[in-house]
C-alpha cells in the first residue's frame, strides 16, 4: 500500500481535529455521519415548532452539500491526476493555517512564533473577566447579564484559541456556578 495513503488519512485527522476544535465542536469537515444525525435531530425539534438551532441546520447543510460536491471533485481530481491530486489539498490548507497564524499574530500582538505555536498568555481575557466579576459582585449588572457577558467573551476567545477560558482564569468555574445558582 502505498505511504500516501496513510498521509492522506493522518492529514484528514488533523484537518478533523482543527475543524472541530475551531468550531466547538459543531463542524467536523471529514466524515457526514455525524453531521447528517445533527441534521435530523434539528428537524425533528423544527417539526415540534422548536427553532432555537434552526441557524445550525442551515450551517449543517450547507456542509453536508460541500462535503458531497467536494467527494465528487475528488473523485474525477483522482481519476485524472492520482495521489497528485492531495497536493491541491495540501496547498490549500497550508494557505487555511498561514492565514490562522497572520490573524491570531496580528489580533493579539504577539510574536509569529507564538503565533504558530500558540503559547502566548491571555492576560487580556482574565482582565476582560476580572472586570465583569467586579461589576457584578458591585452588584451593577445582573446575574443573567453576568452570565451572559462571561460566555460571549469566552466564545470570542473561543474561536481564537482553543482553550478553556473559564477553567485556566482566576474567574473560574465555581464562580459561574454560583452565579448561576442566583438565577
Amino acid at each position: 500500500m502505498c505511504v500516501s495513503y496513510y498521509l492522506a488519512a493522518a492529514a484528514n485527522g488533523l484537518q478533523n481535529a482543527m475543524s472541530s476544535s475551531y468550531s466547538a465542536n459543531l463542524i467536523r469537515t471529514t466524515h457526514l455521519t455525524g453531521t447528517s444525525t445533527d441534521i435530523g435531530i434539528i428537524l425533528g425539534r423544527v417539526l415540534r415548532g422548536n427553532k432555537q438551532d434552526l441557524w445550525k441546520l442551515f450551517v449543517l447543510v450547507g456542509l453536508a452539500v460541500s462535503f458531497t460536491l467536494g467527494g465528487l471533485a475528488s473523485f474525477y481530481a483522482v481519476q485524472k491526476w492520482k495521489e497528485f491530486s492531495l497536493l491541491f489539498n495540501a496547498g490549500l490548507f497550508t494557505l487555511i493555517g498561514a492565514g490562522c497564524v497572520f490573524y491570531v499574530w496580528t489580533q493579539h500582538d504577539i510574536s509569529i512564533a507564538q503565533a504558530a505555536t500558540g503559547t502566548w498568555s491571555d492576560e487580556h481575557t482574565a482582565e476582560e473577566m476580572n472586570h465583569g466579576l467586579a461589576k457584578f459582585t458591585a452588584g451593577k449588572i445582573s446575574t443573567s447579564s453576568f452570565l451572559l457577558e462571561m460566555f460571549v467573551m469566552c466564545d470570542r476567545h473561543e474561536m481564537v484559541r482553543s482553550c478553556p477560558c473559564l477553567c485556566g482564569h482566576r474567574l473560574g468555574l465555581q464562580t459561574l456556578l454560583r452565579a448561576c445558582s442566583m438565577l
